[in-house]
């Protein structure tokens, strides 16, 4: 095991972003773990196989083990589920996204998303960009009703070095 992170970072806050030297040897990468935090303590998880994935597409459906969600599976119904998300360029920036459906934004579900720099609905709309947003319950709900905002997001790997 191998750590990057200094000691002082889970007390700089929010506005400070880290990236390991690793990223840029992804191949050897065995699982990958995306955590959420609000004030110190882990609100959401999500755990993904990295074998045969680079950088960008270990973020799929298909590559999911586990999750602090009781009904995320990659047999589950979604509109997006990926890094990239859902970008309109000057009107819409929604990135690590995984929802389930769009119905305007008083009935938009999903699990997770992070807000960008463009923002639409008011359920985005929760502080300064990026908002790290995971629905409670474990489980996919109405953002509007059921969504909080996480401080952090750590994605950890597991791999051959």
């Amino acid at each position: 095991m191998w750590n990057e992170i200094p000691a002082f970072y889970p007390h700089i806050g929010r506005r400070f972003h880290l990236r390991s030297r690793f990223i840029d040897n992804w191949g050897k990468v065995k699982l990958v773990k995306l955590e959420l935090f609000k004030s110190n303590k882990r609100v959401m998880w999500l755990t993904f196989n990295g074998k045969n994935t680079n950088s960008m597409n270990w973020f799929d459906k298909n590559n999911l083990v586990d999750s602090s969600f009781n009904d995320l599976a990659p047999c589950s119904t979604f509109n997006f589920f990926s890094i990239d998300g859902h970008v309109i360029k000057n009107s819409l920036g929604r990135r690590f996204f995984i929802n389930r459906s769009y119905h305007g934004c008083a009935q938009d579900y999903g699990w997770f998303v992070i807000a960008d720099t463009y923002r639409y609905c008011s359920w985005e709309k929760r502080g300064p960009e990026p908002v790290f947003i995971y629905t409670r319950n474990q489980s996919s709900r109405n953002y509007n009703q059921d969504a909080n905002t996480a401080e952090t997001m750590v994605i950890s790997v597991l791999m051959d070095i």
